[in-house]
């Protein structure tokens, strides 16, 4: 399956409109917010520059998949208290829509 630009460009707006996870009290899941942040921002980076300008040359070293996948497992192996329940949910459907947008930029056509 293949997309194009305009169909990332819909998911690319989406994902921006979904509101960011707040930080939760547990460090660890603190910490695991800030490495989201970091490769959240790199991916919105390379998708923008390629909506805005059409012309990116896709380097499949330019995505970590792997990465992205040791993130979500490692967000689903902590221990949430009651207090961090809800920022562990924000937290999860954040990390799904960048997934599936990094993997619609993986299939551009």
């Amino acid at each position: 399956m293949t997309y194009s630009i305009n169909e990332l460009e819909k998911s690319f707006l989406k994902h921006k409109e979904l509101k960011f996870p707040k930080f939760p009290e547990d460090d660890n899941l603190s910490e695991w917010l800030e490495e989201l942040i970091e490769i959240d921002s790199y991916y919105v980076g390379i998708i923008s520059s390629l909506i805005e300008n059409k012309k990116l040359n896709i380097d499949e070293k330019m995505v970590d998949i792997k990465f992205l996948n040791n993130l979500n497992n490692s967000l689903m192996n902590f221990s949430i208290t009651k207090k961090d329940m809800e920022v562990f949910k924000e937290c999860k459907l954040y990390l799904k829509s960048l997934k599936d947008l990094v993997m619609k930029f993986l299939m551009i056509n």
